[in-house]
C-alpha cells in the first residue's frame, strides 16, 4: 500500500503527460481550418461533459456515504426476508378471506420468484465481470489476475461505486508490476464495465425477471436519476413485480368480464 501511494503521483503524472503530448501534437498538426474548428468544438463539449460527470459523481458519492449504513443492512434484510418468505406468505393468507386466499398465495410466490431471480442474476453478472477482468489481467501477464478478478467481482455487487472501489486495489497491485501494466489493467476494467452496462447486465437481469434488456437499461437510468443509489438497486425488481401485478389483475378483470 505504501508503494502504491508513493507511485500514484508518478502514475497520474504519466497519464497527464500522455494527454499533454496529445494536445501538443494536435496543435502542431496542419489541419484545415474548418476541421480544426470542428475538433475544438467537440473537445470543448467533451471537456464540459467530463466536468459535469465529475460533479455528478461527487454528488452521488456523498449520497452513497449517507446511505452506506442502510446499504450494508440490505443483504441481511434480503436474506431473512427470503428465508422466511414462505412463512410470511402463509401467515398473510390465513388472515385473508378464503375467496382470495389462493390467488394471493400464487401472486406471493410469483413476487418471491422475481426477487430471487433478480438477486441470482445480479450475482451472476458480478461473477462474469470478475471472471472477464481476471482473464484480461492474465492475458497481459499480471501475477495478481486471480485475486484482482475476485475483488472486482465482489465490489461489482455495489451499484454505481463498485467499479471505483474495485479500481483502487487493481491499480495498487498492478502498479507493483509497472506503470504500463497498471494502465493496461485500467483499460481492461473500463472495457469490462462498459460491456456490463451496455449488454451483460441488461441481458442477464432482463432474462431473469422477464423484461427486455432495453427496458432494464431505461429503468436503471431512470432509477438512478430519480432515487440515486436506491433507484439503481430497486428499479428493476420493483418494475418486474409491478408488471407481474398488472398482468395478474388484467387477467382477472378480463376473465371476470
Amino acid at each position: 500500500m505504501n508503494y502504491f501511494l508513493s507511485q500514484l503521483p508518478f502514475f497520474t503524472a504519466e497519464v497527464e503527460g500522455i494527454i499533454q503530448g496529445f494536445h501538443h501534437r494536435y496543435h502542431q498538426a496542419v489541419l484545415p481550418l474548418a476541421f480544426r474548428s470542428f475538433l475544438d468544438e467537440t473537445l470543448l463539449r467533451v471537456s464540459g461533459a467530463t466536468q459535469q460527470a465529475a460533479r455528478s459523481f461527487l454528488d452521488h458519492l456523498l449520497a452513497f456515504m449517507a446511505d452506506l449504513p442502510l446499504l450494508l443492512l440490505a443483504p441481511f434484510l434480503a436474506y431473512y426476508f427470503l428465508r422466511d418468505s414462505e412463512e410470511i406468505g402463509r401467515w398473510a393468507a390465513r388472515i385473508l378471506p378464503s375467496g382470495i386466499r389462493e390467488n394471493f398465495i400464487g401472486l406471493w410466490m410469483e413476487m418471491e420468484k422475481i426477487l430471487v431471480s433478480f438477486l441470482y442474476g445480479d450475482v451472476l453478472v458480478s461473477l462474469l465481470v470478475g471472471l472477464l477482468t481476471g482473464v484480461g489481467l492474465f492475458l497481459i501477464g499480471s501475477q495478481y489476475a486471480v485475486i484482482l478478478g475476485i475483488i472486482v467481482g465482489l465490489t461489482d455487487l455495489i451499484p454505481y461505486f463498485g467499479p471505483v472501489l474495485g479500481a483502487i486495489p487493481l491499480l495498487a497491485f498492478t502498479l507493483l508490476e509497472g506503470k504500463r501494466k497498471a494502465m493496461l489493467a485500467l483499460v481492461i476494467l473500463l472495457a469490462v464495465q462498459q460491456l456490463e452496462c451496455i449488454w451483460l447486465g441488461p441481458k442477464i437481469l432482463g432474462d431473469r425477471v422477464g423484461l427486455h434488456p432495453l427496458v432494464v437499461i431505461f429503468l436503471l437510468l431512470a432509477g438512478g436519476e430519480v432515487a440515486g443509489l436506491w433507484g439503481l438497486l430497486l428499479a428493476v425488481p420493483i418494475a418486474a413485480m409491478g408488471w407481474k401485478l398488472l398482468k395478474f389483475f388484467w387477467e382477472r378483470l378480463v376473465g371476470s368480464g
